[in-house]
């Protein structure tokens, strides 16, 4: 799929879950941690650097595996990070596991969004 279009579908996805994050905060104030909107906004960012990072991959196949295992990488290490720099400065309990649970709720979402863009787009370049 091309850069423009995945962009205009994070975008949508962004902004969906930022409507459901609103919601949730006008409901139930406890549920959305003002944290949660710097967790979107990391989403958005690390989702499209790692797209960018796989579209380059797929313009060449045999460096394809390369680019995933280092994009994967990447995200993994950078999310592992925010996690334990988080869990080292905050003392509260109830804000910390509100901050994980938060945090790979959007981690899977974002995740899955991921993969289903870059597997339709695999899907069309192979000719199915």
């Amino acid at each position: 799929m091309p850069m423009k279009f995945f962009l205009r579908q994070l975008l949508w996805l962004t902004f969906l879950l930022a409507g459901v994050m609103l919601l949730l905060s006008l409901w139930k104030t406890w549920l959305i941690a003002p944290h949660s909107w710097y967790l979107l906004i990391y989403f958005f960012v690390i989702t499209l650097s790692n797209y960018y990072l796989l579209y380059k991959g797929i313009k060449s196949p045999l460096d394809f595996s390369s680019y995933t295992l280092g994009a994967t990488a990447v995200r993994l290490l950078i999310s592992a990070a925010i996690v334990g720099i988080f869990f080292w400065l905050e003392k509260d309990r109830f804000t910390r596991w509100h901050f994980i649970v938060t945090f790979f709720v959007m981690y899977f979402l974002f995740t899955v969004f991921e993969i289903h863009s870059l597997v339709s787009n695999l899907r069309r370049n192979c000719g199915r």
